[in-house]
């Protein structure tokens, strides 16, 4: 999706260990410190790397989208104009809760979402993020769903 993207200064944003495997990874940067502060500002760090004084579009997929809104919420002084979230995880109280899965409390959630511009893509039938938490989460002019999508298939170009 990234490679297809012919925005100028886009980040795409993936959770830490979400594609690769590292030694680097530990147990809890796969469960309940998934959003932990240290993974939150780390992933900022590198991103005002990239960023220097150009203003992005912040683009998170998945766990991408909790991670990205911290570090919006968390750093006002990015120049971040616009966030784009891709079957996006929001609130990991929520899901964890919806699935009756271990909480992680280890991790950071958002309490509201980052008053910048933003577009939220989801999958009508997305089984990984249910279209269900996506509505409660996200403001309904901000919401874009793909009706026949899965988590996997929420692929778009952004325009």
């Amino acid at each position: 999706m990234a490679f297809n993207d012919d925005n100028a200064n886009v980040v795409y944003l993936a959770r830490p260990c979400q594609f690769i495997k590292s030694d680097t990874c530990s147990v809890q940067d796969w469960t309940v410190g998934r959003f932990s502060e240290e993974i939150v500002e780390d992933t900022a760090f590198a991103i005002k790397q990239i960023a220097q004084e150009k203003e992005i579009i912040l683009i998170g997929y998945s766990g991408g989208a909790l991670l990205s809104g911290l570090i919006i919420s968390r750093h006002p002084e990015m120049k971040i104009n616009k966030w784009i979230t891709i079957a996006g995880l929001l609130n990991h109280k929520d899901w964890t809760q919806y699935y009756g899965d271990m909480p992680l409390n280890l991790s950071l959630d958002l309490d509201t979402l980052p008053q910048i511009e933003q577009q939220h893509f989801v999958g009508g039938k997305d089984k990984v993020i249910p279209l269900k938490l996506s509505k409660k989460w996200i403001n309904s002019k901000d919401l874009i769903i793909l009706p026949n999508a899965t988590h996997s298939t929420v692929f778009v170009k952004i325009r």
